[in-house]
């Protein structure tokens, strides 16, 4: 874990691509765990990397391409992807700043179906994410609703980031 760690990490998370660079990995599942995350089509493997099974991929791909890039895991018996953020876009409202949560700007979030803030381990998935994963009836993740109290209604789009 602590190699793919480091091929995967930059300063501050990573935003270099590594793409004309990457060599796939070799990793095994391991065994005796009580639920085999093999099985997931998406599961996290370090505290900020995501891999999604080819068949995630065929879908979601374009909406992960935006603000980042797959690379190839090889697993064996299955194809992985690796998601690493290769862009940090900052959508929230600087008049905010000092507010509990996540204050978006509805304008700056046009084209940000799965990002992750600058600065910021945490993943933001858009409904369009959202619609797109749960219609092909993907696995692994979980989403929560992480706007302020002040900020929710139906003027905002509803983010939500992805948890183990």
């Amino acid at each position: 874990m602590s190699f793919l760690n480091e091929r995967l990490k930059s300063p501050m998370y990573g935003t270099r691509p590594l793409a004309s660079t990457w060599t796939p990995l070799e990793m095994d599942v391991l065994q005796g765990a009580k639920v085999p995350r093999h099985t997931a089509d998406v599961t996290q493997i370090t505290l900020y990397t995501f891999a999604f099974k080819a068949a995630a991929v065929r879908v979601l791909g374009d909406l992960l391409m935006a603000h980042g890039e797959l690379l190839p895991i090889s697993v064996p018996g299955h194809e992985y992807y690796a998601y690493h953020a290769t862009r940090h876009p900052d959508p929230r409202d600087p008049a905010r700043a000092d507010d509990p949560g996540f204050s978006f700007l509805e304008e700056r979030l046009d084209g940000m179906d799965f990002f992750q803030l600058p600065r910021n381990l945490m993943y933001f998935a858009s409904s369009a994410f959202l619609e797109v994963y749960d219609q092909h009836e993907l696995t692994g993740l979980t989403f929560r609703e992480r706007w302020p109290e002040a900020q929710q209604g139906p003027t905002l789009p509803a983010l939500r980031i992805p948890t183990k």
